[in-house]
């Protein structure tokens, strides 16, 4: 809920609380691709979150334990 109220499709918030922010920049993680000529590459984890929020509902939805609840008791 709170990513949906702060960055959701048919609303963004303006005024986005800073916590929200840091998760949107990846929590600030970059990492580094070294090749073998030496030349580094700096990469951001920025918008990791969205794919991160999808994975945590399918495996909400994909939970056994989830999907026995949904089934209809037998009389």
């Amino acid at each position: 809920l709170w990513a949906a109220n702060q960055d959701g499709g048919a609303h963004v918030d303006d005024n986005q609380h800073g916590d929200y922010e840091f998760v949107q920049r990846g929590l600030d993680f970059t990492f580094t691709i070294t090749h073998e000529d030496g030349r580094q590459l700096i990469a951001k984890s920025a918008e990791i979150h969205l794919a991160a929020l999808r994975q945590f509902g399918w495996e909400v939805l994909a939970s056994p334990d989830m999907l026995r609840l949904a089934r209809r008791p037998t009389p």
